[in-house]
């Protein structure tokens, strides 16, 4: 019988560090072989899916906006109306409002603001109320308005009225 050579410890040492590089660099290759071939559905439903999650988020973030805030619904003088010169002015509003910071002011066609009365709330709180202290001269008349709903959200606006001679 012939004696078996024993390797030194240095050799097993070297063989077993080039087998698992080897594996490493195997591996390494698959992995960027797969990430280079294109994943057809993948491709696809990626954009289509973005898209989606886009609209979608926008829709409800715009529609929780737009069901929060108090928006005029109608006002007495409406908006572009030629009247006779009003006694009050009234504001309807989508949602109820804090009367402490709601409120109105007119300019008349000379650009000087309109002496008005205290505002009240009308209506479930859903109207605001503001009386014309003197009769308005004809010509044509800005209302602008800025409103508190009871919720906490803040809306303001404007629209005009003409008073006819």
């Amino acid at each position: 019988m012939t004696p078996i050579k024993e390797r030194s410890p240095r050799v097993n040492y070297e063989r077993a560090r080039n087998k698992s590089a080897l594996r490493l660099s195997n591996l390494a290759r698959a992995l960027r072989d797969r990430l280079s071939q294109p994943n057809e559905r993948h491709d696809l439903m990626s954009p289509m899916t973005r898209i989606l999650s886009v609209t979608a988020v926008a829709s409800i973030a715009f529609a929780g906006q737009a069901f929060a805030h108090a928006h005029l619904k109608s006002s007495e003088p409406a908006d572009r109306a030629a009247v006779a010169s009003p006694s009050e002015l009234d504001l309807s509003f989508t949602e109820e409002l804090n009367l402490k910071f709601s409120g109105v002011t007119v300019t008349g066609p000379d650009k000087k603001d309109i002496k008005l009365g205290d505002g009240m709330l009308k209506d479930g709180d859903k109207v605001l109320m503001v009386p014309v202290s003197d009769k308005l001269a004809p010509g044509s008349y800005t209302v602008d308005w800025h409103v508190l709903s009871t919720d906490g959200h803040k809306t303001n606006g404007s629209f005009t009225f003409t008073v006819n001679p």
